[in-house]
């Protein structure tokens, strides 16, 4: 199973955030949170991503606790906005990334997946929003 949420409930102070949600999700699915703003769908991916614990219930990833070193490894997370300092020029940001994790493909191998590898010396700054992403 990729993902495995098990009897898991969130709260804040009095505030139930996510109230006894059960998922699970294979290799090779895709799924979509959807709903109303305060459904939780923020906490269920903090959870996920190993931000934040779970107040009970169990947040799986991989097989992995979702906080483990093994499901971090593993997992990988497309943000809206990544905070990325603009004087970094695109090889230096795929570099920091890269440092995340033990065993990363070669730089140039990660711009050329994506298409950007003759922008490796450009700031991020003048790159569009999808280039960014």
């Amino acid at each position: 199973m990729a993902i495995s949420f098990a009897a898991v409930f969130k709260r804040f102070g009095a505030v139930e955030a996510i109230k006894g949600v059960d998922l699970k999700v294979a290799q090779g699915e895709i799924v979509a949170l959807l709903g109303p703003n305060g459904a939780g769908k923020t906490t269920a991916i903090s959870l996920l991503l190993g931000l934040r614990r779970p107040s009970s219930g169990t947040v799986r990833l991989f097989g992995h606790d979702a906080e483990s070193r093994l499901a971090r490894s593993r997992r990988g997370a497309m943000l809206q906005e990544a905070g990325i300092p603009g004087a970094l020029r695109v090889g230096e940001v795929v570099d920091l990334f890269r440092a995340y994790y033990p065993r990363p493909r070669p730089r140039d191998d990660v711009l050329a997946t994506v298409g950007i590898l003759d922008l490796h010396r450009r700031p991020v700054t003048s790159l569009s929003g999808g280039q960014r992403q």
